[in-house]
């Protein structure tokens, strides 16, 4: 078969020369010359000479036959992943426009000519569009499996930690994938909480987790996070007379009481982490606001913890870093890092007694506001860190006297001043002008923690904390 007609030829021959061709005439499974298959099946050409005046008649007949024309094809199997289109297993054929391929499975029940979508085996079979007139060789290879693998899916879930303010804290379930996969369902709540927490005590170890069982195209997967409610501040900030009750006070690392005072190095050069220095923190035990401005006022007093010198100084922290208040800076092997050095979300007004040397320290008797924003705080001058810088404040840090400091954020001018104040004299230390406090340390309006870090090295000092306060 070539979709083209095959007639037969008919010749008459006789002595004398006759020589004669005529059409034939067609019968059986054919009216003419034969095209296709079922044309050619008993098709028979025939011819009657009727003779002439020297010649007898005479009469023959012949078949004439049309077989399929063979069609080479080739199946291979392929295994994929579900991505939300159409997959084939590998096809090769001499006659594309002829070949179909057909897909039938069970489950998901299917038996279509076209690219199946979801996953699952299938059965890839291969037929003809015109199977009368061609066929497979005997070599062709006409099946193959298909497989397509489960995509994986994916489950997102999202707690946080929250002041507590009388309203539930729900944590959010995001199940996604590929192929348009996208759930929200509700998680589900176990530990300190059964349902989205509210209070301090629901929200102390409260889970959200979520498992997706997953489905036709998809295989399963789970998640989980942590939803914590914090205690709200105190109403319009606090006040600390004295330090006799540290109960509000996260205390870490090497800070600790003394009598009725928080001493921010409690002993002599002792190393928290490795190296010859010590570190210590104190935090307010609960997260302030500073979007709508604050003041906060504290007396210190600097001692010489030992014969060999004073160092190295004490700051008053703002900050958003991730650990919050049990934020305790470490991995730095020299007290003039402060206890803020590296902390992320921080800004720092450090009181510095020791002079570490050039691009480090001025002297060994300056205040500074230092800040990277969002990024990570250094205790160096020289950098983009230094918002301001005094080296003569006025005063001796580290004389031994009882020393007020406050500090004001405004937020209608968004400028922070720093003063030292003696009776009712407030004298201006240092200024900084921001766009914005909260935004610059990546807090927005979210609350903050504020408190004192400290650090010493091979000399040593007391630094102590005799009150202080805070309104916002």
């Amino acid at each position: 078969y070539d979709g083209l007609a095959h007639g037969a030829t008919v010749s008459v021959t006789g002595a004398g020369g006759l020589s004669l061709s005529f059409s034939p005439t067609y019968s059986g499974s054919c009216a003419s010359a034969p095209t296709t298959v079922a044309q050619g099946t008993t098709c028979t050409a025939s011819y009657t000479y009727a003779g002439d005046a020297n010649h007898l008649g005479s009469n023959g007949s012949a078949a004439v036959s049309i077989t399929r024309a063979p069609v080479i094809v080739n199946l291979t199997n392929v295994t994929a992943q579900y991505d939300g289109t159409g997959k084939t297993v590998g096809v090769s054929t001499t006659q594309t426009a002829l070949t179909v391929v057909t897909y039938t499975a069970v489950s998901p029940a299917s038996n279509v000519s076209t690219p199946p979508l979801n996953a699952g085996i299938y059965t890839a079979t291969a037929s003809l569009i015109d199977s009368s007139n061609y066929a497979f060789t005997a070599g062709s290879v006409t099946t193959a499996t298909l497989t397509i693998n489960k995509a994986p899916s994916f489950t997102t879930v999202t707690g946080g930690t929250f002041t507590y303010d009388g309203m539930a804290h729900a944590a959010t379930v995001v199940v996604s994938g590929v192929g348009g996969l996208n759930l929200t369902p509700l998680p589900l709540y176990t530990g300190t909480c059964s349902s989205a927490p509210v209070t301090v005590a629901e929200g102390t170890s409260c889970l959200a987790s979520y498992a997706y069982v997953g489905d036709v195209n998809h295989s399963n997967s789970s998640g989980s996070a942590t939803v914590t409610i914090n205690p709200a501040p105190p109403s319009g900030g606090f006040a600390f007379t004295n330090f006799s009750n540290l109960s509000q006070i996260s205390l870490r690392g090497s800070s600790g009481q003394v009598e009725n005072q928080l001493r921010l190095i409690k002993g002599t050069a002792s190393p928290y982490n490795a190296g010859t220095y010590a570190v210590g923190a104190a935090w307010y035990q609960y997260p302030v606001t500073i979007s709508s401005g604050f003041t906060t006022t504290f007396q210190f007093k600097v001692t010489q913890a030992t014969t060999s010198g004073i160092a190295d100084g004490f700051a008053f922290v703002i900050q958003k870093n991730p650990a919050g208040k049990i934020f305790l800076g470490g991995g730095d092997t020299q007290g003039g890092y402060l206890g803020y050095n590296g902390m992320t979300n921080s800004l720092a007004v450090e009181f510095d007694t020791y002079d570490n040397g050039s691009g480090w320290d001025p002297d060994a008797n300056h205040v500074a506001i230092q800040s990277n924003g969002a990024g990570a705080n250094s205790v160096f001058h020289n950098g983009t860190a230094k918002l301001d810088l005094r080296t003569d404040p006025g005063f001796t840090i580290a004389d031994g006297n009882v020393h007020t400091i406050k500090i004001v954020y405004t937020s209608s001018t968004k400028i922070l001043h720093v003063y030292s104040v003696t009776g009712n004299v407030e004298t201006p230390l240092l200024k900084t002008q921001f766009t914005d406090l909260a935004n610059w340390l990546g807090a927005d309006d979210v609350p903050v923690y504020v408190g004192f870090t400290a650090a010493t090295g091979a000399f040593a000092q007391n630094t102590d904390l005799l009150s202080w306060s805070f309104t916002n």
